[in-house]
């Protein structure tokens, strides 16, 4: 369960890349011809998250392979640490700079106050916006949850294997204390 747990984290991952370019495609390419600065400045922050997803999925991969090996699961939850991190960043990035109310307010309304041929154009690109913007905040759903899960799988494992003591000082001479000093203290 653990290996396969974390093998669907790297798997929804992919897919919320899949998401994010989906968005980024509409708002870069595949929007109508106008020169408009909200397309620029939404595709710009898709270009960020994108990069913060490529980070997450590098740091998912990294612990996946680390469970893949029964040796290096207790060394796994750093990467995985990492990966949530980015989750968590690109949560709160996308709902300030993709999902806030006023710039979802200014995708409804972007044909407004445009010629009647253009403002059908750019009302149907709103729409596809809309939903995709929609598909990206679920699929990011879908990784906080595929987190969660590897998280608590690798809890699981950890606790089922009891304490692991890493030695740090091989060599080291410990010395236990008499019984006539323990008293004494």
């Amino acid at each position: 369960m653990l290996v396969a747990a974390f093998r669907t984290f790297t798997q929804v991952l992919e897919r919320l890349n899949e998401r994010g370019e989906a968005v980024y495609d509409v708002l870069s390419r595949f929007k109508p011809d106008d020169d408009l600065a909200l397309t620029e400045v939404m595709a710009d922050a898709c270009t960020d998250l994108l990069g913060v997803i490529r980070q997450a999925r590098e740091a998912a991969e990294a612990a996946s392979a680390a469970v893949a090996s029964p040796t290096a699961v207790p060394r796994s939850h750093p990467a995985l640490a990492r990966a949530h991190e980015r989750l968590l960043q690109l949560r709160a990035r996308a709902e300030s700079e993709l999902w806030a109310y006023e710039r979802l307010h200014e995708v409804a309304t972007v044909g407004h106050g445009r010629a009647p041929e253009r403002r059908a154009e750019w009302q149907g690109w709103s729409r596809v916006v809309r939903r995709l913007l929609v598909q990206f905040q679920s699929a990011l759903g879908e990784a906080d949850e595929a987190a969660l899960a590897c998280w608590q799988e690798l809890c699981e494992h950890l606790a089922e294997r009891g304490p692991s003591i890493n030695a740090t000082n091989i060599g080291q001479k410990i010395e236990l204390a008499q019984p006539s000093e323990l008293e004494r203290t």
